[in-house]
């Protein structure tokens, strides 16, 4: 027979790839203004093959998408979950639960209706960019069990033919990048006062009635602060048993201003002190400054039985004593107003100055140093408020009623 040649064109499949406009920016953070990815990527591929598409599509033949899959890493490359209540936002059109925070789907998951079209490969006309916006918004999240940390956010390009299921598509293009997360756990603290009865100091009063005590217990609660899974994971306990927990008081005194409104000052004088311990059993040395590092189980489970409180509640209480050297500041008329003890406790990395050698708790024994110098830095903050008054009454206590 004649010879014949057949002209064979090759039709190579479509690619895509993300470009260098593609970006992560922001934290996974509470308080955060969350999380913004910036997508950009390239569809391309031969003439031949939108020939062939533009066959596909006049015969209604199975159609190909595009999607792009979101996803989490740990620094082991185990997946990660974003924290429940994590809201994602499409294209600034969309905001949508995200209900599996173990991976998003860009375009499944954007519930935009008709605009699912738009991954759709078949309705490509030629090679083209594609653009798109997904932000995080972790305002209503719960960061509970949630890890601070490192951890590698992921984007891949997927081409699928089932539009609502791509997790089984193949894969085009990948784009990662490293995100560091922080999470504010807000740690309990408050002062509490053993008798409300010796907040308030009458100068008139027989020194036996009014001795000037002030016994009162400081709190630390650990429950909203520990996340529920740090106890199971020894590394990120460890890491949180390193932390520093300073608590220092000030004492600051009632004063008017020029323009007759009043201000707490502080107070510089030696009449008020501090003391670590209660009166009844024995005061200390000076407890102006403390530094704790507390043990696993103190974190877990606290330190003390009380009543209102049951064994998982993660509370922390030591006593104090104020001592109040009443006289003294009876010498004074601007002594004789409102005091205010401010406890307050910071949270660091690398201990205060002055405090060297430290050990780390054991699990049932906590580890503690007495400082002198004030640490500096955002601290959390509660006060009691005490009062020096010289108030003579003329009450009858005989019963006569004249």
């Amino acid at each position: 027979g004649e010879d014949c040649s057949l002209l064979v064109t090759e039709i190579d499949g479509v690619k895509a790839k993300f470009t260098s406009n593609t970006a992560v920016t922001g934290e996974i953070a509470e308080g955060s203004k969350g999380l913004a990815i910036d997508i950009e990527y390239d569809v391309y591929a031969n003439e031949a093959y939108w020939d062939y598409v533009n066959m596909l599509r006049e015969a209604e033949k199975t159609e190909e998408f595009l999607d792009i899959a979101i996803y989490l890493k740990d620094t082991e490359g185990n997946r990660v979950s974003l924290p429940p209540g994590t809201n994602a936002i499409f294209n600034e059109e969309s905001s949508v639960p995200v209900d599996n925070g173990a991976i998003i789907y860009f375009y499944k998951d954007s519930r935009l209706g008709d605009g699912k079209d738009r991954y759709s490969l078949l309705k490509v006309d030629g090679n083209r960019t594609v653009t798109g916006t997904l932000n995080l918004n972790f305002d209503t999240a719960d960061f509970t069990e949630f890890q601070d940390g490192t951890y590698t956010i992921y984007l891949e390009l997927l081409k699928t033919k089932e539009r609502d299921f791509p997790m089984g598509g193949d894969r085009l293009d990948l784009f990662q990048s490293n995100l560091t997360t922080r999470t504010i756990r807000q740690l309990g603290f408050s002062l509490e006062t053993k008798d409300l009865i010796t907040l308030g100091m009458n100068g008139y009063l027989p020194q036996e009635t009014d001795q000037g005590i002030i016994d009162f217990d400081m709190f630390i609660d650990f429950s909203d602060y520990v996340p529920k899974t740090i106890f199971s994971n020894r590394t990120a306990f460890e890491e949180l048993a390193q932390k520093y927990f300073t608590v220092d008081y000030q004492v600051l005194r009632k004063q008017q201003r020029a323009d007759g409104s009043y201000e707490y000052v502080p107070y510089t004088g030696d009449a008020v002190q501090v003391f670590w311990g209660d009166s009844d059993s024995g005061m200390t040395q000076s407890g102006k400054t403390v530094v704790f590092k507390f043990s696993k189980n103190t974190m877990e489970k606290g330190n003390r039985g009380l009543s209102t409180l049951t064994s998982n509640d993660s509370v922390v209480t030591y006593p104090y004593t104020l001592k109040v050297d009443v006289d003294k500041l009876l010498e004074r008329n601007d002594q004789i107003t409102n005091y205010r003890l401010q406890g307050n406790i910071y949270i660091s990395d690398t201990p205060p100055a002055g405090v060297t050698g430290m050990p780390a708790p054991e699990n049932d024994v906590d580890a503690y140093q007495f400082a002198s110098a004030t640490p500096s830095g955002e601290s959390l903050k509660d006060f009691i408020v005490f009062t020096i008054a010289k108030i003579k009454t003329d009450l009858d206590v005989t019963g006569t009623g004249n």
